[in-house]
């Protein structure tokens, strides 16, 4: 090592504060091309300490080129990657290391490998040697799955373990890594909607709370669609009793129908519906973050965030942009090893941002803080500036024009005028601006 990445060393510890003058990880002008097929051209970022950056885009866009560039493991044809200010191409792997960690959509090993002794395969950076990891290594590994909820896969196999319990096992490897930097590549691809029943049996309980006061209520869950049928997937209509005899309670699940949102034309129409009946309260369970959009903010008066016990709180920092938009924060299954920690790094991750939200704990089953979650709400939706009914019909005017253009697109990939648009836009014969006029036009 040398005494630039000596110095580079020095810089990158976690109890780095934040500095948007000090570039730790960017791309000036940056060209990525694979076998001689243009993927990226003319990429300029800059990065700083303590900035969460996600980057967006279509399938096939480019992002994770993107992320392989940045952390070297794919070679760029022109430009420049910057790394703690320090051109990439001038450092050693093992700098890059320490420096660096990136977790892919998939982790598939041809071998077996306790889930543990892979997590510990991080601290190779920092030395653990041909003697294998350390005590320490392995402390730090420890701790990596049990922020990510996972020391209970510890001992297993991990071909033996689903497409989820190994995405958590690539998560808890990049945060034994301890570097400064983390690159996510869809981290939530293949974690699972358990959490929805856990999700389903809150919201009973603050019904029955709420109807034991006297007062209406209505749950509607959005759910994703079939792609086969159409319908609602995960059936919430069956998990979460109706109880047809009680007049002053209503509850439906509505498919997104395939529009790609968090929230339905059918679930905005629906929402102004139920208002419109004199219901005292709306629940709206939409599909979550990190499997479409954050509609549900356009259209409620309070966004509600439900988390588990079992996620750490690099899994909370991957649905940042929820939390920033939650007014409250529960952590249900509060009977559940764990759930106090999850509460506390939940508060003492928000408290560094304006506004924090109020976070609570918990049991939907025990019944416990139910009563402190509806009085929270209650006393939330008395805050100045919601926005009202106004808001709401905004909200489903956008949801409707998003559903009829939605129609129209589907209309014409059915007739091939999309194909055929598509065909002139390639071929230069029309600008991309008409083909878009064309389609909204029907």
């Amino acid at each position: 090592m040398n005494e630039r990445e000596r110095a580079i060393d020095a810089h990158d510890q976690p109890n780095m504060t934040p500095d948007a003058s000090y570039e730790l990880i960017g791309a000036r002008s940056v060209r990525v091309a694979i076998n001689d097929v243009e993927i990226l051209r003319n990429i300029n970022l800059k990065i700083g300490v303590a900035e969460r950056v996600a980057i967006v885009g279509a399938n096939g866009a480019g992002k994770t080129s993107l992320l392989r560039a940045l952390s070297g493991t794919l070679p760029v044809a022109s430009g420049e990657v910057i790394l703690c200010t320090e051109p990439i191409s001038t450092l050693s792997r093992a700098t890059i290391a320490r420096s660096i960690a990136v977790v892919g959509a998939d982790l598939a090993l041809p071998f077996a490998a306790r889930a543990d002794e892979l997590v510990a395969l991080g601290r190779l950076p920092h030395g653990s040697g041909p003697g294998g990891p350390t005590p320490h290594d392995r402390e730090r590994a420890a701790a990596a799955l049990e922020r990510v909820g996972a020391t209970h896969l510890a001992a297993r196999d991990v071909r033996t373990l689903s497409a989820g319990e190994r995405q958590l096992i690539a998560i808890a490897l990049g945060l034994a890594q301890e570097t400064p930097i983390l690159a996510l590549d869809e981290p939530t691809v293949h974690l699972d909607l358990k959490h929805r029943v856990e999700i389903a049996d809150l919201l009973v309980a603050l019904a029955d709370r709420a109807r034991e006061e006297g007062r209406r209520v209505a749950i509607l869950a959005v759910d994703p669609s079939s792609a086969v049928s159409g319908g609602a997937l995960l059936g919430d209509r069956v998990r979460v009793e109706e109880r047809p005899d009680d007049d002053g309670r209503f509850m439906r699940s509505i498919a997104t129908r395939g529009s790609g949102r968090s929230l339905s034309h059918a679930a905005a129409a629906a929402s102004l519906l139920i208002e419109a009946a004199g219901f005292d309260l709306l629940f709206i369970e939409t599909v979550g973050a990190g499997q479409a959009d954050l509609g549900i903010v356009r259209l409620a008066d309070l966004v509600l965030l439900v988390e588990g016990p079992e996620g750490g709180d690099e899994v909370q920092a991957m649905k940042a942009g929820l939390l920033e938009s939650a007014d409250l924060v529960v952590v249900n299954k509060g009977d559940r090893p764990g759930a106090d920690r999850a509460v506390e790094r939940l508060r003492s991750g928000l408290a560094l941002g304006a506004d924090a939200p109020e976070v609570l704990l918990t049991s939907a089953t025990e019944g416990s803080g139910v009563t402190e979650l509806l009085r929270a709400l209650d006393a939330a939706a008395l805050r100045p500036g919601r926005g009202g009914r106004v808001r709401r019909v905004a909200a489903h005017l956008a949801a409707a024009v998003e559903a009829r253009a939605a129609e129209r697109l589907r209309a014409a990939e059915e007739d091939g005028r999309l194909e055929a648009l598509a065909r002139g836009i390639t071929d230069g014969l029309r600008p991309l601006s008409g083909a878009v006029d064309e389609l909204l036009q029907g």
